[in-house]
């Protein structure tokens, strides 16, 4: 089962097209064959003027910083997450951006538009699993 989760704030207005399928993107086509994780950043096509500022991948928790945060546009975060275990990103003032309740299963992409940038994306806290293995792109998008 692919899961496709959209947690979209009300202010940006971002929503992803009905044609960006998150296993188009994955590195062997099918995020449901051999439990490939499904690259996040393909929400960015889907959004006019959207530009990829951070897309790794890794294993536990991690805290990252974005490049070029902050300038101007909105915060977009896409997350693909697999192994037993959940997923929380938060900015660097421990605001909660997005959450996985568990990252089970064939991975699929979760998706949290946040609103304007604020000095506090520049960096994000990624806690989870040391046994779950994720995918996270940061995009600024134009402001809605």
């Amino acid at each position: 089962m692919l899961l496709l989760g959209l947690a979209a704030c009300s202010s940006s207005g971002h929503e992803p097209s009905k044609h960006a399928s998150p296993t188009a993107a994955s590195p062997s086509g099918s995020a449901q064959q051999g439990g490939d994780l499904v690259d996040p950043s393909i929400y960015g096509q889907s959004v006019s003027g959207a530009k990829t500022l951070l897309n790794i991948r890794g294993k536990g928790d991690s805290s990252p910083s974005v490049p070029g945060a902050g300038k101007s546009g909105d915060l977009v975060i896409a997350v693909s997450c697999s192994g037993k275990g959940s997923l929380k990103v938060a900015d660097k003032s421990g605001r909660l951006l997005l959450g996985i309740a568990t990252c089970e299963g064939s991975p699929g992409a979760i998706y949290n538009s946040r609103g304007s940038f604020r000095p506090d994306d520049s960096a994000l806290k990624l806690t989870t699993d040391a046994a779950v293995a994720w995918r996270i792109a940061a995009l600024q998008a134009p402001h809605a």
